[in-house]
């Protein structure tokens, strides 16, 4: 849109490291009160953006990183898949810890849940790091791999495709359940006693 151009040329592209200061906490707040599809997605592509400005954005990462973690469940699924989106960005600037976290907390999600739709979010979140930040992704394989490989025979067909397609992309080939048949098979055991079915039917 007209608004998105002249955020980007005017606004991102004019960015120092003193008006930063002032700039994300404004976005910060701005994250925390949107209420229309429009500004939610607005405000995904303004920390795309950003993320692509390693030198200047990197401080500010780990704090959106957070933020976004509890935006991600969002009602509507084109905010969801546009935040995922952005986490997926924001994780080639943020610390190893937020990173892991960001990891454990896509798979506490899927764990806990008994609803497909936050299933495909947590498939959609590490979909997203392994596309686009895959060298901080592969930092984190024997966690998060493992975990994909089970989760991709999943009860609900959307949610198996996004776990298949992060396997595929990260694997060179059947041998790669090997390097993971210890983690693959404690994930499948820790899940065996899931108190819910769809879990449980998945190990």
């Amino acid at each position: 849109s007209p608004m998105m151009e002249v955020t980007e040329r005017f606004l991102i592209d004019n960015l120092d490291e003193e008006s930063m200061k002032e700039f994300a906490p404004k976005l910060e707040g701005v994250l925390r009160s949107a209420v229309g599809l429009p500004s939610k997605v607005g405000c995904s592509r303004v920390l795309v953006l950003l993320s692509m400005r390693n030198v200047l954005f990197q401080p500010y990462a780990d704090r959106f990183i957070q933020l976004l973690r509890k935006l991600v469940l969002d009602r509507n699924d084109t905010v969801s898949a546009s935040y995922c989106t952005s986490l997926g960005y924001l994780s080639r600037l943020g610390s190893d810890s937020q990173v892991m976290k960001t990891i454990e907390y896509a798979i506490n999600l899927y764990t806990s849940s008994e609803d497909a739709p936050h299933r495909a979010v947590a498939a959609e979140v590490l979909h997203s790091m392994s596309k686009l930040s895959n060298d901080r992704f592969m930092v984190f394989a024997t966690t998060a791999l493992p975990f994909v490989f089970v989760s991709k025979n999943d009860v609900d067909e959307h949610v198996r495709d996004v776990f298949e397609g992060t396997w595929q992309e990260n694997v060179g080939g059947s041998r790669a359940v090997s390097l993971y048949i210890n983690e693959i098979v404690a994930t499948v055991t820790n899940n065996l006693d899931s108190p819910r079915w769809s879990i449980k039917h998945t190990a």
